[in-house]
């Protein structure tokens, strides 16, 4: 029998579709599988003498590659044409889709092929055909293959995804590049700029088409190239033209010795490192000299700082910085820092004070030294035994043949004060908005000397203790001519305006250090209550007097009286406001 169906689609359903057996047949397995097989199915099914079939795919389209033409040799970078022709052989218009070709070791295509070229393609009709032609360079070497894939990245769906790659077989021959020559210095400092000059040759029995590639410098602690190296610079050869067989180049350059490498070292040269140049051997692309780099060595000789201060005093120190290496020191400069620690390593728990710019304005010779002095603040921290760390060259912006010897430690003992109000006086009662008078002492009951700029801040409050609720009243500055001592106190007498804002029984706090500028043993105890009743006044209109009847835009004559009968007097200004309603 035939077993084409003849099919309608299923109404809503995408892709399904019903076909009613025609003939009174047994229905088997086996003819099921057929019809399956036959016509495109993902599946198929059977209720009473309907069959219902699930298409694999909703598109008819089907791309495939017909034909390439490609050369059977070609030299590694050269430009070369290609063209390959592209069918749809399914029965449905093609959308838009991309061609791309891949250089590949071998027929099958996979993420290890190197991408070349890609095109856009609009569409492509059942049965049309279209054949495109591009100028491509291969970088490579031996025999491989050019892969043309039709629609690579399934812009286009299709009826067969497997069957759109072409492999065209290519031999590749390529240059030989050597590094026949190396002269450079057999000693440098680290950071120092050296001469070196180098000469490249072809070896090779055909050109080198690339025109440029980079030729790069490492230094390894051996002749043999690796991950391990360091990166030194690299250079454009920029030939502008091809480098035909037994031809060479010869460059002359400046590098920069990196500050991470010091002692016995070698200079490697890689040619054509980028590989932009496809060759028969890149084995043999490395030369080896060898080179010793010389290095400063930058210790913190010696410190000068207090025994004991506060937190928060200026005070001055001084150290010294000695380059013990055997090579100058050439940075243009570095940065010398300052830390607060709990111990005496040097570690990122540590506390950063102060940091100083350093430049001995010139190389610091081997044996050599520079000293600074300045005032640092001591911040915030912790009291108790503590120690300052100093350490040079913080940032390693000098490359040193040690890099864990630049820190010097000296212990000091950290103090701080511990401010409290011993005293306020405030009056008793005061109106909404009186300018009233009000006197206090702090005193520095702590051990530390009190540097800090702090302020010492009023608040109206309902009950003694400070918090986010309470109402702001005035803020005054203590305007110390000098740090307040252990034991020493400071009184201050100012003019505050009770705010206008609550009455009533109240507190009357004072918060100094309000912000916490200045660091203490405790935190805690700087406010001070005083109870203060707030009163105010009551306006209210007692009298008015105005005529009872007017005419619209005639000016009358009105009068009213004002009493406050609160419990204070109304010592701010007000309007009045005479409104007329209709």
């Amino acid at each position: 029998m035939d077993s084409k169906l003849n099919t309608v689609d299923a109404p809503g359903d995408e892709g399904a579709i019903f076909a009613s057996l025609v003939k009174e047949i047994e229905i088997s397995e086996s003819l099921l599988a057929q019809l399956k097989a036959e016509n495109d199915a993902a599946s198929i099914t059977l209720n009473g003498r309907i069959i219902s079939v699930e298409r694999s795919s909703t598109s008819r389209v089907d791309l495939i590659v017909t034909g390439v033409n490609v050369p059977t040799n070609a030299i590694a970078n050269e430009t070369i044409q290609v063209s390959w022709t592209v069918k749809n052989q399914g029965d449905e218009n093609s959308t838009g889709w991309y061609d791309a070709i891949y250089l590949s070791d071998d027929p099958n295509y996979d993420d290890s092929d190197i991408y070349i070229n890609y095109i856009w393609t609009e569409t492509l009709a059942p049965g049309e055909s279209s054949t495109t032609t591009q100028d491509i360079a291969i970088a490579g070497e031996g025999e491989k293959y050019l892969l043309f894939i039709t629609d690579p990245w399934d812009y286009q769906t299709e009826i067969d995804e497997t069957n759109n790659v072409y492999a065209a077989p290519i031999e590749l021959k390529a240059p030989d590049l050597v590094v026949s020559s190396l002269t450079a210095p057999t000693s440098a400092i680290v950071q120092d700029s050296i001469q070196v000059s180098w000469t490249v040759k072809n070896q090779g029995n055909v050109a080198a088409l690339a025109n440029s590639w980079y030729d790069a410098f490492y230094l390894s602690k051996d002749p043999i190239y690796d991950d391990s190296d360091v990166y030194v610079g690299s250079f454009d050869t920029e030939l502008n033209t091809s480098l035909a067989a037994g031809k060479s180049y010869t460059r002359t350059q400046y590098i920069t010795i990196p500050r991470e490498t010091t002692g016995s070292q070698y200079l490697l040269l890689v040619a054509n490192s980028s590989n932009n140049q496809g060759e028969t051997d890149t084995t043999n692309n490395f030369f080896a000299v060898p080179i010793t780099i010389a290095a400063p060595d930058l210790i913190v000789s010696s410190v000068t700082a207090p025994k004991t201060a506060s937190l928060q005093e200026n005070v001055q120190v001084s150290w010294t910085v000695k380059n013990e290496g055997n090579a100058a020191a050439q940075a243009d400069y570095w940065y010398d820092f300052i830390y607060v620690s709990d111990d005496p390593i040097f570690d990122g728990a540590d506390i950063p004070v102060a940091q100083f710019y350093s430049s001995p304005n010139a190389s610091l010779a081997a044996g050599k030294t520079y000293t600074q002095t300045q005032n640092i603040t001591i911040p915030k921290t912790a009291t108790g035994n503590r120690y300052l760390i100093f350490v040079s060259d913080r940032y390693n912006y000098q490359g040193e043949t040690n890099e864990t010897n630049n820190v010097s430690v000296v212990p000091i003992t950290l103090k701080a004060p511990d401010l409290v109000i011993s005293s306020l006086t405030a009056p008793t009662i005061a109106s909404m908005q009186e300018r009233v008078k009000v006197s206090w002492t702090v005193k520095n009951q702590g051990e530390g000397t009190g540097a800090g700029n702090w302020s010492d801040r009023f608040y109206l409050s309902k009950d003694a203790i400070y918090d986010a609720s309470d109402i702001y009243a005035g803020e005054f500055s203590p305007y110390l001519n000098e740090p307040l001592a252990s034991g020493a106190s400071y009184t201050r007498s100012q003019y505050l305006t009770i705010p206008n804002t609550v009455t009533g029984n109240q507190y009357l706090l004072l918060v100094t250090d309000n912000w916490n500028y200045q660091g203490e043993t405790d935190e805690t105890n700087n406010t001070y209550a005083i109870p203060i009743t707030i009163t105010a006044p009551d306006l209210i209109i007692s009298s008015v007097n105005a005529p009872t009847t007017a005419s619209v835009q005639n000016i009358v004559q009105v009068s009213w009286t004002v009493k406050n009968q609160g419990q204070a007097p109304a010592s701010g200004s007000w309007y009045d406001y005479v409104l007329s309603f209709f």
